[in-house]
Parts: C-alpha cells; sequence; structure tokens
C-alpha cells in the first residue's frame, strides 16, 4: 500500500500545480493588458500560506475591457414630452475589478505575435494566463 500512496501523492501535487483557471484582481490596465493579482493563496505542507505571484501583462480580450450595464434615464421625446428609457452603459475595466482568468494550454508568447510557432516544453503556466470575463 505504501507505493500506492506515493503514487497518489505525486498525482494530487501534478494536480496542484496544474493551472487550468482562477479568479484575480486587477491592479493595473492599459487598455489591452492587465496585472492580475490571483486571489488563492498557496500553501507548502508545513508552511504558513501566501499570497500567489502578481501575473503581468495579462492580454484581455476585447469583450472583457468593458462592464455592460444598464441605467434608466429620462429622455426628452417632444417638446414637452419625456420618457423613462433603458441605456446600456460601458465602464472600461479598472483596477479592484475581480476577472476570470484562463490559462491556456501552451506557451502563447508567439501566439500573442500571430505567429505560428512550436512553443517551448511546458503547458497551464500561469504566465499564459488570458481575461476572459468580468465578474
Amino acid at each position: 500500500m505504501g507505493s500506492v500512496n506515493i503514487f497518489n501523492g505525486m498525482i494530487e501535487e501534478k494536480l496542484l500545480n496544474l493551472r487550468t483557471a482562477y479568479i484575480g484582481k486587477v491592479l493595473s490596465f492599459d487598455g489591452t493588458c492587465a496585472a492580475v493579482q490571483p486571489l488563492g493563496v498557496v500553501k507548502q505542507y508545513g508552511k504558513p500560506a501566501v499570497k500567489q505571484a502578481i501575473v503581468s501583462d495579462v492580454p484581455v480580450v476585447a469583450s472583457a475591457r468593458y462592464k455592460i450595464s444598464t441605467e434608466e434615464r429620462t429622455c426628452r421625446v417632444g417638446d414637452l414630452e419625456s420618457e423613462k428609457r433603458t441605456h446600456v452603459v460601458l465602464t472600461p475595466l479598472d483596477v479592484g475589478d475581480l476577472v476570470f482568468c484562463v490559462c491556456a494550454d501552451r506557451d502563447i508568447t508567439e501566439a500573442r505575435r500571430g505567429r505560428l510557432k512550436t512553443p517551448p516544453a511546458g503547458h497551464h503556466s500561469i504566465s499564459d494566463s488570458v481575461v476572459v470575463g468580468i465578474l
């Protein structure tokens, strides 16, 4: 049974280090890329929990660059009439917003430049994050 526990421990460690998606807080945003602080903490056995490292230069998909909301406004319809109408309001992504990030299967460095190249070894690295939505 000892060898089974060793293998289970190895598999569990690999799964804990596999990055697929996470929720983060925006620390800065330049219009296309953000610096994101992942909100989960990491803890090694026997050590205190620590914040994850900040992920910088994270591309933000176009549909996640604005928060979409609606608000009621009174609009003048004619000379004397007015009515309430619902308007869509777009607010740019901002510092402090919570975002949903995914980690690409492989390194995205060359793909971000539009180049078709074989990526280096490795997969699901947190450095290959992309912001796909705002919470």
